[in-house]
């Protein structure tokens, strides 16, 4: 199975372009991080809350993805991955979750898609502004990098034309 990751900073239209491959019949894994602060929203924000939060959302994501690993799809496409847990844990200036530390990051992933950030929107779940979200996106990117990833950039344009853009490669690996 193929690990495919699409990632980028808040507002970048990551659950958009998921929710559409979703709909043309990829195996999709939505965002993890996102139901994670919905289920923790009566907690006062704290920088404890901000470390509980990427420990659930590491659990989550490592449980997911091993359950993943026994089915027989070819490709499954992740709407944030594990390496994004650090880039938030470098943002909020806390330690990553220990959890994480017997997994090698390098090699856990096969292909890396980060999107380019459109204008910054507010949503519900969203506590960043447009500063820091630019902020979280350039973490991100460093991050993949430094581990040695071949990112490639989707840059800023319309839902079809990204998905466009993203079916070129996802095509090559089925």
């Amino acid at each position: 199975m193929k690990k495919i990751v699409i990632t980028g900073g808040p507002c970048s239209g990551k659950t958009t372009l998921i929710n559409e491959l979703g709909k043309r019949g990829y195996e999709v894994v939505g965002e993890i991080a996102r139901d994670v602060i919905k289920e923790r929203n009566n907690f006062p924000l704290s920088k404890e809350e901000f470390k509980i939060r990427q420990i659930i959302m590491a659990e989550r994501q490592i449980a997911k993805e091993k359950e993943l690993g026994t089915r027989k799809e070819k490709l499954v496409i992740f709407d944030r991955s594990l390496i994004d847990i650090l880039a938030y844990c470098r943002y909020f200036d806390i330690n990553h979750p220990k959890i994480i530390d017997n997994i090698n990051l390098s090699k856990n992933y096969d292909f890396v898609f980060i999107l380019d950030p459109p204008p910054f929107e507010k949503d519900e779940v969203r506590i960043e502004n447009e500063e820091d979200a630019l902020i979280v996106h350039n973490l991100i990117y460093d991050i993949y990098k430094n581990l040695g990833y071949n990112i490639i950039q989707v840059p800023i344009m319309n839902i079809e034309k990204r998905i466009n853009f993203i079916e070129v490669f996802l095509k090559k690996w089925e």
